[in-house]
């Protein structure tokens, strides 16, 4: 999870959180890509996962995949939804996102240079 500004919410998988202690949390819910009026939190689904097999049980059954996309974010919701145990933790530091063609090149100047985001 990270934390991101309220302008960029829009563009990712929000979760709803209960705070177990700092920096982590029981994931209640998700939102895909919410309007910022609609966002549970500020914390985005970012980085790498630890999965369980059960999560493509989910995964299957997801109405919002297609050939191109797997929406992980809605199926996490799902699960939690349900009473499954997802957990999340918020990094630190910075993170290097390809989403769009700004933050693609953002990404890489900060990748060959030693000028830090």
């Amino acid at each position: 999870l990270k934390k991101v500004s309220p302008d960029r919410i829009p563009s990712y998988g929000i979760v709803k959180v209960e705070k177990i202690a700092n920096r982590f949390y029981k994931i209640k819910g998700t939102s895909e890509k919410p309007k910022l009026e609609d966002a549970p939190s500020n914390l985005a689904i970012v980085g790498r996962m630890i999965l369980t097999e059960d999560v493509f049980d989910f995964l299957g059954k997801n109405r919002e995949m297609t050939a191109k996309n797997v929406s992980i974010s809605v199926a996490l919701g799902e699960m939690a939804e349900l009473g499954k145990a997802i957990y999340g933790y918020e990094i630190e530091g910075n993170w290097l996102e390809c989403g769009d063609i700004t933050s693609w090149y953002k990404s890489f100047v900060s990748t060959i240079s030693k000028e830090k985001l």
